[in-house]
């Protein structure tokens, strides 16, 4: 049996008694299917006392330009044998404070005990403390929430949509919480919240776009919180942001190639100097990396065309900024590493547990030595037969002795020169005379 209730132009007042509820549209759990109603224009006030303004037991209801003040719940949305209410709410605005009662009682505005309802274009304002504009509990997925202005009373934390329900559509919204959670998602899977935006006041900023639980793309069983199935056939965009609206991935974008196993994937970063991740190579600067690392720059700058490696520890820490280089095991002997110490900030190379060549800050080099005293400074005390000094080797015997060629003025080489009959003389050269034998082999 359908009975259709049809209230309009009505006004209400509880007179603040306990349990009290303004409207009660009941259905009767023996009938089979819809109740349809209509709710217009009414006013339902003073409901104060753990008390409801407006309660939905039918399917199918319409409430339009409602007005319900002072009560504990607003309205309230509950059918007891199902999980389908099938109600709309368009226009009302919900309050819970007015010139007599003017601390908020409200704890929850609209609550909702079943699924598949819209609540559109309302204003839901004076929240107290801990309530909740709009309340979907367990029990109430696939609901539509749109274009809705909520606001609690000031200094009382509060939530604008509380969410314990999937599948929900929440978009649209304007909430001015003083402070409080805009959207509170509690539990649920499947909730997108989209286009909603804060007021002045709130703790807590709702992101733009927000999906709670798992998604699918092309898939009907999401096994991740995103799931995009793409078919094995060719090279195909998965992914494209663009800022121009054309839908050309002018910002960045993720391609997938069922050829290239096993790294199908690579991503674009659209800039003037690309960064690429391609085959298990990173590319910046280069779209086509072909090493693990690949860079490329406009080297006619000297800005922005580098690699910087920096300890920016500001307590100024000992360690150096340093580039490894490692083998599979673990030893120090098969280690090495180059950077800039902390504190000196000389440059060095690190083999097997200790700084074997330094440069310091005005160019003087030390091997074996930290700290160099002069242009070239060897250590001679560092132990092993190989410390200490210079070899110089001859490779082969000349057919015709050749002498190094002059260095610039002030400079001098020195040089090994073989003299034609296998006799090899060590030689210095300055940048004018003749050069000169220093030894000669025995």
């Amino acid at each position: 049996m359908f009975l259709t209730f049809i209230i309009k132009d009505l006004f209400v007042d509880g007179n603040d008694q306990s349990g009290v509820i303004g409207i009660d549209l009941q259905t009767n759990s023996t009938d089979v299917g819809p109740q349809p109603a209509l709710v217009e224009n009414v006013r339902v006030e003073n409901c104060s006392s753990s008390g409801t303004g407006i309660r939905v037991m039918s399917w199918w209801t319409k409430l339009d330009n409602c007005h319900v003040r002072v009560c504990t719940t607003g309205i309230d949305l509950t059918y007891p044998n199902s999980w389908t209410n099938a109600t709309t709410i368009l226009h009302c605005l919900i309050s819970g404070a007015s010139a007599t009662h003017p601390s908020s009682v409200m704890l929850k505005g609209i609550n909702v005990n079943g699924g598949n309802n819209k609540i559109i274009g309302c204003n839901i304002s004076l929240i107290a403390a801990y309530g909740a504009g709009i309340y979907l509990s367990s029990i109430s997925p696939s609901n539509y929430v749109c274009g809705n202005y909520i606001e609690s009373t000031s200094g009382c934390f509060a939530a604008g949509v509380k969410v314990y329900s999937s599948g929900n559509f929440i978009t649209g919204n304007y909430f001015d919480l003083d402070p409080g959670y805009e959207i509170q998602l509690s539990s649920g899977i499947g909730n997108v919240c989209l286009g909603n935006s804060n007021g002045a006041h709130g703790a807590y900023v709702v992101n733009p776009c927000y999906i709670g639980g798992s998604l699918g793309i092309g898939t009907p069983a999401p096994g991740c919180i995103l799931d995009i199935y793409v078919p094995n056939e060719g090279t195909q965009t998965m992914l494209a942001l663009s800022n121009n609206g054309g839908g050309f991935a002018d910002v960045a974008q993720l391609d997938y190639d069922a050829a290239s196993s096993p790294f199908p994937l690579t991503l674009s970063l659209k800039h003037s100097r690309p960064f690429v991740i391609s085959g298990g190579n990173v590319g910046i600067g280069k779209t086509n990396p072909d090493q693990l690392l690949d860079i490329r720059g406009n080297w006619s700058s000297d800005v922005g065309n580098g690699v910087r490696v920096a300890n920016a520890d500001p307590a100024g820490s000992s360690r150096p900024a340093q580039i490894y280089f490692d083998r599979t095991a673990v030893a120090a002997s098969q280690k090495a590493a180059v950077g800039m110490d902390h504190a000196s900030r000389n440059f060095f190379v690190w083999v097997n547990g200790g700084d074997r060549l330094n440069i310091d800050t005005v160019g003087r080099v030390g091997i074996g030595v930290a700290s160099p005293a002069s242009g070239l400074h060897i250590d001679d005390d560092a132990g092993g037969t190989d410390k200490g000094y210079i070899t110089l080797e001859e490779l082969g015997t000349q057919a015709v002795p050749v002498d190094a060629p002059a260095p610039a003025a002030d400079r001098a080489v020195l040089y090994l020169k073989d003299n034609g009959s296998g006799k090899t003389r060590l030689m210095v050269r300055f940048s004018t005379g003749l050069p000169i034998q220093l030894a000669i082999q025995p």
